[in-house]
């Protein structure tokens, strides 16, 4: 539910920028959805879907995104400020790319399913620097690759409460898990 809530929060933003974009005539509204592969140390590879939108002035481009990561285990849900620099004044041209923002975990209801245990995770640090080419489609579209470095974390807490105590109080034993997922992230992207 709060993912939903920020989700809207992102488009309600997304509609302001893109009326001040409006109001000034020459930034320009824009939207792109990527998709990828990311490979790092881990048994399978992982992939992720990003949706970002914001304004384009001249070779800038700031941002609100959010996406779903897939990896081996684990589904996160980033959410980030999304900068892109392009290097030539063209329609086709190299860019640079930063993002950085929060990365919340969604872990399935069955997730370690085990009675007298209580999980807990919390949102971690997401950021993701990359380099790519962008050319035009169309007018209105224009397709994107590029290649960088993602790193995401979350946190785990799990609780488990042990009845050894002669007056029949749990006793808690906690376990702490940092999970962090240093990544090559691949993408292709479509910006219109």
């Amino acid at each position: 539910m709060i993912i939903i809530k920020k989700f809207i929060l992102l488009i309600i933003v997304s509609c302001i920028l893109y009326s001040t974009a409006l109001a000034q005539k020459k930034p320009v509204f824009s939207s792109a959805l990527k998709a990828g592969l990311l490979n790092g140390k881990a048994d399978k590879s992982g992939s992720e879907l990003q949706f970002v939108s914001g304004i384009a002035y001249k070779t800038w481009f700031s941002g609100l995104g959010a996406g779903i990561d897939y990896y081996s285990g684990f589904k996160s849900v980033p959410v980030f400020i999304d900068m892109q620099k392009d290097l030539k004044e063209k329609k086709n041209t190299p860019f640079l790319n930063a993002d950085v923002g929060y990365n919340w975990p969604l872990i399935n209801k069955d997730y370690k399913k085990n009675q007298g245990i209580h999980y807990e995770f919390n949102r971690g640090l997401y950021y993701e620097v990359s380099a790519g080419y962008k050319f035009v489609l169309s007018n209105s579209l224009s397709m994107a690759f590029s290649a960088g470095y993602s790193y995401k974390t979350f946190k785990e807490k799990d609780t488990t409460y042990y009845s050894v105590d002669p007056f029949g109080q749990p006793i808690p034993y906690v376990n702490l898990y940092n999970y962090k997922f240093n990544r090559i992230s691949v993408k292709v992207g479509f910006w219109f």
